[in-house]
């Protein structure tokens, strides 16, 4: 069962990505005034892999449901693919911090 919330979730977070980078975008043009910085690139390259590697998640998920279950060498490129996804995240977020209380 918990295979399988994790599973929609993720099909969450696949879905809701295109509107956070829009979303992203758009406050980057209106509060920094599109400046590009280190700050702004880190977190480009983060929403990146977080939306690939979670949209890779989740059509493999689809492809072979069982893979959540699997047990080998190809059920180990799938929880790291999903470990390389929550890292984005956490990078994402700790650079979001950054730009939001400018230290």
């Amino acid at each position: 069962a918990l295979g399988q919330a994790a599973f929609y979730n993720m099909v969450i977070v696949a879905l809701a990505m295109p509107v956070v980078i829009f979303t992203g975008y758009l406050h980057w043009q209106k509060r920094l005034g599109g400046n590009l910085t280190k700050i702004i690139i880190y977190k480009m390259i983060a929403a990146g892999v977080v939306t690939i590697t979670s949209a890779s998640v989740v059509i493999w998920g689809i492809i072979d449901p069982g893979i959540r279950s699997a047990q080998g060498g190809v059920s180990i490129v799938y929880i790291l693919l999903c470990l390389i996804m929550g890292a984005a995240a956490i990078i994402a977020g700790y650079f979001g911090g950054k730009l939001v209380f400018n230290k």
